[in-house]
């Protein structure tokens, strides 16, 4: 049985977001679907799943299908048809059986009362069906990141026909995992499709892809612009296809970003900082430096940078900046410092506000005269902002929850530049964002290093580090252990410190 998309094809307004798509699902395969931000993914798994009404086309399963245009949740579900989103599925504060019990329901005993034995017995049997180390009552944020993939993909699927191995769609599912993470989680989907369920696999991370996805749909401007097998999956040859141009062609547009170290003024200097998980974490960022932060979740990479910005209280330790302490002020960030966090949706975007409304929303004050705000030259100064930093979107009035995440992020990015800060700090920058656009985000922020920002970047992705930065701190259980630069710098070297086993040979 195989589930087929034809020419299935979606509209908003005069934007073409989908144009006769075609794809095909094959019991037992992992099929990646590929795409630039705005490229059609998340409209296409919309209209999928019924949660947005395609024009035209026609869904397939088996024999049966059925109009595009007619397709509802509740068809995609009798389907078998299971989407783990990339944002919001799991819910850390909750036990692993309450998560559980949020995919299906509580068992209820006499009385209507939530029988817990039984909902725990259950939780214990999906744990050793998905070969999950996790207790039932063990809460989820104390989970590994993949350990917490794997609870919410077994609550997808946990009511699935077992006549019927379904469709599961991952969405960005490796998005802020470690590669070791990345490995465990593709050894668990390969098991899913052995045992025929058919996996949609949509990922940024073309890297993870070559010996894993067994075909690849690739989509460009709303169209399928070529399909490969397994054999032709390579990173390059998809980044072609998504792009329209060659990796090297990417790579060579970017600016190198080579600084003398000698020759660096330390501004932001960080001794002995302890709070919340980190337990001792020292570290310089000089003048039109980019400094990365590696470590695996829950080293303190995040608590490092809101103590910075002055969000969360130091315990001991010190903050400087060009020589000055950046004292606690109960909360307060500091005006000379900048973050663009990890969380976009929840923590920096105003997704039912106008792209111009997010870009100014911290600089509001630069377009106000005599009290009055002049909107003239707000909309000026937007549209500058929308070319120089390459932001796709319909007008400068369109809504922020409109745009690609790719085009969001370019957007919170300039919008921390606006504010000229000394300090840019980046969390995870360009997390679930496509090739093309990392390489646009990390050019914009270089450029800004050059005139004298100083950068200090945490991020999973440790090519991105690589990439960026001109020197990385390995931050291991609090601890700052290692600094890499120059040769050193690989993403194999910051793998093997991240996790405290190894140290450099000198």
């Amino acid at each position: 049985m195989t589930f087929r998309v034809e020419g299935v094809t979606k509209r908003f307004g005069p934007t073409v977001a989908l144009d006769g798509v075609d794809i095909e699902l094959l019991p037992g395969e992992i099929h990646a679907l590929c795409g630039g931000n705005g490229s059609g993914k998340s409209t296409l798994i919309k209209t999928i799943t019924g949660v947005e009404i395609a024009d035209s086309g026609t869904f397939s399963i088996g024999e049966t299908v059925a109009p595009a245009s007619e397709a509802t949740p509740a068809q995609a579900h009798e389907w078998g048809i299971r989407c783990l989103h990339q944002q919001g599925s799991t819910f850390g504060s909750l036990t692993v059986t309450e998560n559980l019990a949020a995919g299906v329901g509580f068992p209820k005993a006499f009385g209507g009362r939530i029988d817990w034995r039984a909902a725990r017995k259950h939780s214990r049997e999906l744990l050793a069906e998905f070969d999950i180390d996790a207790g039932p009552d063990q809460l989820l944020e104390e989970l590994r990141p993949v350990t917490r993939q794997m609870v919410a993909i077994a609550r997808v699927l946990q009511d699935q026909d077992d006549s019927n191995g379904g469709i599961l769609i991952l969405d960005e599912p490796t998005a802020s995992l470690s590669a070791a993470d990345v490995d465990r989680l593709h050894a668990a989907v390969v098991r899913f499709a052995e045992r025929g369920t058919m996996v949609m696999y949509v990922t940024h991370r073309l890297g993870d892809l070559p010996g894993f996805a067994s075909r690849a749909t690739v989509l460009r401007d709303g169209r399928v612009v070529g399909q490969l097998g397994a054999s032709e999956i390579r990173h390059d040859r998809l980044v072609e296809m998504i792009v329209g141009v060659s990796e090297e062609e990417l790579l060579s547009a970017a600016s190198s970003h080579v600084i003398d170290a000698s020759v660096l003024d330390e501004r932001l200097v960080l001794t002995d900082l302890v709070g919340g998980p980190v337990k001792g974490a020292s570290l310089s960022v000089g003048s039109g430096e980019i400094v990365g932060v590696a470590g695996l979740v829950g080293a303190g990479r995040s608590s490092l940078l809101e103590m910075v910005l002055g969000v969360q209280e130091p315990e001991s330790g010190s903050i400087e900046l060009d020589g000055e302490p950046l004292k606690w002020r109960a909360g307060k960030p500091h005006d000379a410092v900048a973050l663009v966090p990890e969380n976009r949706v929840l923590d920096a975007a105003f997704l039912p506000l106008s792209l111009t409304e997010n870009i100014v929303a911290t600089t509001t004050g630069r377009c106000w005269r005599k009290g009055f705000l002049h909107h003239r030259a707000e909309r000026t100064q937007v549209r500058q902002i929308i070319s120089d930093n390459g932001i796709k979107a319909a007008s400068e009035e369109a809504l922020f929850q409109t745009l690609s995440g790719g085009n969001q992020q370019k957007a919170i990015v300039a919008r921390c530049l606006r504010g000229n800060p000394d300090v840019l700090l980046l969390d995870e920058p360009t997390q679930g964002v496509d090739f093309a656009a990392r390489a646009a985000i990390h050019e914009t922020i270089r450029m800004a290093a050059a005139e004298g920002l100083c950068v200090l970047v945490v991020s999973s992705d440790l090519e991105e580090l690589v990439l960026m930065c001109n020197r990385v701190v390995v931050l291991v259980e609090g601890r700052t252990t290692e600094t890499v630069s120059g040769s050193d710098l690989t993403p194999e070297n910051l793998e093997r410190l991240g996790f405290g086993t190894e140290v450099l040979s000198v």
